[in-house]
């Protein structure tokens, strides 16, 4: 009788979009490789597409049920192909001297929600200010801005301001200080 095996592995879920293997001459692409995981599912190639049955990665790990005589694939090193948003952040604001504005949000690229990693703005010396930050695309963004004075937060706006990042192209946001 034939054995079924159960294996527990780190799984990164990634798109089809995304190749790496691709510059092999001898490669296959993803989608037509039986036992991919593609998109946090299992795959198997058809003529019309892809099957399978869907794999829940939690904690970037997955369990997998292996029938007898079958087998599962996993790409080690496979990324998201996340589209990134060019954003810009233009804001008017008086500040004193030796003070900075920075703008902080829930996303990592805004500092993950944490002061100390806040991004300085660029002073346009017109009382202007603005920075470009790369966020990732169909992504609802809840930000902030604050004055520092060296390393010290001086002053932060109480309540969060919020957008979504467009599916594709740019996004500006036009603010003024408070």
């Amino acid at each position: 009788m034939a054995t079924r095996h159960r294996v527990t592995a780190a799984l990164t879920p990634f798109s089809n979009k995304q190749a790496p293997e691709a510059s092999s001459p001898t490669a296959t692409p993803r989608a037509t490789r039986p036992g991919a995981i593609e998109d946090g599912r299992a795959v198997a190639a058809t003529t019309t597409g892809c099957t399978g049955t869907k794999i829940t990665v939690s904690g970037g790990q997955a369990t997998v049920t292996i029938p007898a005589n079958n087998a599962v694939a996993i790409h080690v090193n496979a990324k998201a192909d996340i589209t990134k948003i060019a954003t810009t952040f233009n804001v008017t604001a008086d500040l004193e001297s030796g003070q900075t504005l920075h703008v902080v949000g829930n996303i990592p690229a805004l500092g993950g929600g944490s002061t100390a990693n806040s991004v300085a703005l660029t002073a346009n010396g017109d009382g202007t200010y603005k920075t470009i930050a790369e966020l990732p695309a169909s992504t609802a963004v809840s930000y902030k801005y604050l004055i520092k004075n060296g390393a010290t937060v001086v002053e932060q706006e109480a309540a969060n301001r919020t957008f979504t990042t467009p599916a594709n192209g740019t996004h500006t946001s036009n603010d003024t200080w408070k």
